[in-house]
């Protein structure tokens, strides 16, 4: 029997090949192009401008539900509480939007 050259490895009966270029395909392939970070910054505006008046409509039209749902009597503890968790909400999307900054991945990467 002769070995075909063009082949660089042969797979056992039963085995699949892996799926996807093998090596030698992918030395001359050109690397796909990614968006660059001031794109994506672009983007992340957009979309914060786009979402500003439908999230303080939203902001306003609870405490008016609360009172509207909510005995009286718990409408001021209610209130309280939706105003926390805002409060929280916002400090943890502040964090959550700096953790995956440029900035905090290249600090990470130095430790």
């Amino acid at each position: 029997m002769t070995e075909d050259s063009s082949s660089a490895s042969i797979q056992p009966a039963g085995q699949k090949a892996p799926a996807g270029p093998s090596t030698g395909e992918t030395k001359g392939a050109a690397a796909k192009p990614r968006i660059s970070e001031d794109t994506l910054n672009l983007f992340r505006i957009v979309i914060c401008l786009a979402l500003v008046v439908p999230v303080i409509q939203l902001y306003f039209t609870i405490p008016a539900a609360i009172s509207m749902w909510v005995a009286d009597q718990f409408v001021p503890f209610v209130n309280m509480v939706y105003f926390i968790l805002v409060i929280v909400g916002g400090v943890w999307l502040i964090r959550y939007s700096y953790r995956f900054s440029d900035e905090e991945r290249r600090r990470l990467r130095e430790q």
